[in-house]
């Protein structure tokens, strides 16, 4: 095919309106494409795709937490839009509006369970916290081992306070159980 053949061919194809067309034969390796649609899943390059409003983009682990995080423009219970400085807060922490909860907390303090909500939520808020302290003792505890050190000049440097990993552990956690005791006696007390 000369050079005269390949401008008529290119010519021809701009006339036509197909602006992309090939004007030049070529053999050899030819790439497989497929064809993806709205909402397809597909796996490429060792990573996960999808078409989302027409786009081509990855698919992430943190989609899902995006996705919770993201507060909508308007509440899913009352309809009304969320605006309000305190909304995002109380989206985060019930899902809803602030004019929903404070509905919803007025309503049980009518029919007077709001006591046994409120009590609920206080022990969930403590035993977390409980165990948020063991992991921190554990840490805290694998980290002051590695605060030895040894000078230029051969000498050791215990900067951990001169306690062993076992004193360390035993102290924090006879704290941490004093803790547990103390806030067992007052949600036990707050039932009565």
């Amino acid at each position: 095919m000369g050079q005269l053949q390949k401008n008529a061919s290119r010519i021809k194809n701009i006339l036509e309106g197909n602006y992309t067309g090939k004007s030049k034969v070529q053999s050899g390796y030819k790439k497989k494409k497929e064809e993806y649609l709205e909402g397809d899943i597909w796996e490429e390059n060792g990573k996960t795709w999808t078409i989302n409003n027409g786009i081509k983009q990855t698919v992430s682990k943190l989609d899902a937490v995006r996705e919770f995080l993201n507060m909508p423009l308007s509440c899913p219970e009352c309809g009304r839009r969320m605006k309000k400085r305190l909304d995002k807060k109380f989206w985060r922490l019930r899902r809803k509006c602030f004019d929903c909860v404070i509905e919803e907390d007025t309503q049980r303090m009518i029919d007077g369970t709001f006591k046994e909500y409120e009590k609920q939520i206080i022990t969930q808020n403590v035993v977390s916290w409980i165990k948020d302290m063991e992991i921190a003792i554990a840490e805290y505890v694998k980290d002051a081992n590695s605060e030895r050190f040894i000078t230029e000049d051969g000498q050791k440097e215990d900067w951990s306070g001169g306690r062993t990993d076992e004193e360390l552990n035993g102290m924090l956690t006879k704290q941490l159980d004093e803790f547990k005791e103390k806030a067992k006696k007052y949600i036990d007390n707050e039932e009565k």
